[in-house]
């Protein structure tokens, strides 16, 4: 085999080489691509979707009662202050809002929804028995 005819088998060669790689990479990028795509989160919360909490004080006969409302439909409909004998209402607005969110915050954490008198007094609702 002569110089010239060596020369051209090289070249024949990088062409093969060449060739190789134009094809493999875009393949090789596809794979490392496929492998980085990001894994689910275990940790995350299956239902991510949260529904929709308020509670709105109402007027009723005598004072203020609350509603606990879910996605925009009444939930809890609450007249009189819970844990007392008959059918007192809150004094204030403010009053049947705490009480109101104190159930909603019981609801959150899986808790029974049930309102004491403790824990009137302790947030300071009056209730003159």
């Amino acid at each position: 085999m002569n110089f010239f005819q060596m020369q051209s088998m090289r070249k024949m060669i990088d062409l093969k080489t060449i060739g190789f790689y134009v094809r493999a990479l875009p393949l090789a990028a596809l794979l490392v691509m496929g492998s980085c795509r990001s894994q689910p989160d275990l940790n995350k919360n299956i239902d991510s979707t949260q529904p929709v909490v308020q509670v709105a004080a109402i007027k009723v006969p005598g004072g203020y009662g609350y509603d606990v409302i879910v996605d925009g439909k009444r939930f809890i409909h609450q007249n009189f202050i819970p844990a007392i004998p008959g059918n007192r209402a809150f004094q204030s607005e403010a009053d049947a809002i705490k009480v109101g969110t104190a159930v909603v915050q019981k609801i959150k954490k899986r808790e029974i929804p049930s309102i004491t008198k403790e824990e009137l007094q302790s947030w300071g609702i009056s209730f003159n028995e």
